[in-house]
């Protein structure tokens, strides 16, 4: 049963982890430049792990980035940086890596659950941009499973990079 729950957990964090609008973290690197008049965008699902990072399935989509309002209450964060590391644009999402549910129990209570796990896996949308190249997502060392020793060494509110990929090359 809980092997189901958390698929399904999974499953609904993947298909709402994709947010847009301003970026709720602060970067220390170039200033963000949010991406405008983009034609279309890929539509990337990407897993990010301390043994490495790949996009497990990108598709295009012929249309500019979806229009979200508000503000994104993403803790994690991914940015589309040029060749030189300049970001073009950025996007919040939600820490990837965390599993929550609650759920009616036997005895009429709420049951929880909370799991951090090593693994990331979620989806985002990043506008296709020229001179796009590297995809870097960013968390708060706090976020990580406590195991992983990515965010070992680190304050629990420090930035530091949990996965880059190369700018997949998708056929229009």
């Amino acid at each position: 049963m809980r092997r189901l729950l958390r698929s399904a957990v999974f499953v609904l964090l993947s298909a709402c982890a994709s947010r847009g609008g301003e970026p709720a973290l602060s970067s220390s690197s170039s200033p963000v430049v949010q991406a405008a008049g983009a034609e279309a965008h890929l539509l990337l699902t990407v897993s990010l792990s301390p043994a490495g990072s790949k996009v497990l399935d990108a598709r295009r989509v012929a249309e500019p980035l979806p229009t979200l309002r508000g503000r994104s209450s993403g803790t994690w964060r991914v940015d589309l940086e040029d060749a030189t590391g300049r970001v073009l644009h950025s996007v919040t999402v939600p820490a990837a890596n965390e599993f929550r549910s609650e759920l009616a129990g036997a005895d009429g209570g709420m049951d929880s659950m909370h799991h951090v796990d090593l693994t990331a896996v979620f989806a985002v949308r990043l506008p296709i941009l020229p001179g796009a190249a590297v995809i870097r997502c960013v968390a708060p060392a706090g976020t990580l499973a406590t195991e992983d020793p990515r965010g070992r060494a680190h304050a629990a509110e420090e930035l530091i990079e949990v996965g880059r990929l190369a700018w997949p090359v998708v056929a229009p």
